[in-house]
């Protein structure tokens, strides 16, 4: 069994991830802590950036980012950044340096222009500060990579859903429709008719994976491949919760976020022979019948 740091362990996605059996089934893995230990299974931040620590492991799967897209700021990217850019030092001074996975958003990628969706030689064009962000953290962690002899792997990941415990503003528009539909709420629509490409918690997991276990190296899109109107994805939340949801439609739309999110997964599919197993529509029933 291979040993996988994980930073940013203790949030949404850490958690998730960490509750898929397949990860403890093949790795044996360490959460990483910005604070104090909790336990046997976890280290702090400061402790993974001692060389002798960080060579210990496999790989190091990068999730600690404080911004999210909403609120995001210069000054939280910034930070970010930095953490990052301390961890890529203590590797670079391995002398055999484990690889580093860094999860990334397809909305670095801004407007879908294709209707096959955005491929990674695509030039980005990131809406909003934590699209940005990402992207910045993309380029340091590649450059530290060229420099040093690091195997880094960027996965650019569409919207992930079926995460527990996540019910809407500042993110989540599926558990909040949900929300919406059983009590009640208004959904407030933002400007046209969106159009995203929304992957399952399981199939990031058994994406990610596969990316250690191919050591895959460069950019690549981790998504479902098909995306989906929000008109349709508010039809599907109330044909399975049987509960209509007030929708109002406002004008304007949302600085940071796009009309059309489209992301082509071709390249990481062949690299990784990996294919998403689970649809949107049965992903959906998952939620409901698991609240």
């Amino acid at each position: 069994m291979a040993e996988i740091a994980i930073t940013g362990a203790n949030g949404r996605l850490g958690n998730a991830l960490r509750a898929c059996p397949a990860w403890s089934a093949q790795h044996e893995l360490t959460s990483v802590l910005r604070k104090s230990e909790v336990d046997s299974t976890s280290i702090t931040f400061d402790r993974l950036c001692r060389p002798e620590v960080a060579a210990r492991f496999h790989a190091i799967l990068h999730l600690a980012w404080g911004a999210v897209p909403r609120t995001a700021t210069p000054e939280q990217s910034a930070a970010d950044c930095n953490l990052l850019q301390e961890l890529l030092q203590s590797v670079s001074k391995c002398e055999v340096p484990p690889q580093v996975i860094f999860v990334s958003t397809g909305a670095v990628y801004g407007e879908s222009q294709l209707k096959s969706g955005s491929v990674e030689t695509d030039l980005p064009d990131p809406r909003g500060e934590y699209a940005s962000g990402k992207l910045a953290a993309e380029r340091l962690l590649l450059d530290h990579a060229v420099s040093n002899g690091i195997d880094a792997t960027v996965l650019r990941v569409s919207n992930v859903y079926g995460i527990e415990g996540v019910a809407g503003p500042p993110q989540g528009v599926i558990p909040f429709l949900f929300r919406c539909a059983r009590e009640n709420l208004e959904f407030q629509q933002w400007g046209v008719d969106t159009e995203k490409d929304y992957l399952h918690i399981d199939d990031l997991s058994k994406a990610i994976l596969e990316a250690v276990e191919h050591r895959l190296t460069g950019i690549f899109n981790v998504a479902s491949g098909r995306s989906n109107r929000l008109s349709d994805l508010i039809a599907m939340v109330e044909r399975i919760t049987e509960r209509s949801i007030s929708v109002r439609k406002m004008e304007g739309g949302i600085e940071w976020d796009v009309q059309r999110n489209s992301i082509n997964p071709f390249k990481f599919r062949t690299a990784a022979n990996w294919k998403p197993q689970v649809d949107l529509e049965s992903g959906l029933l998952r939620i409901a019948n698991s609240s």
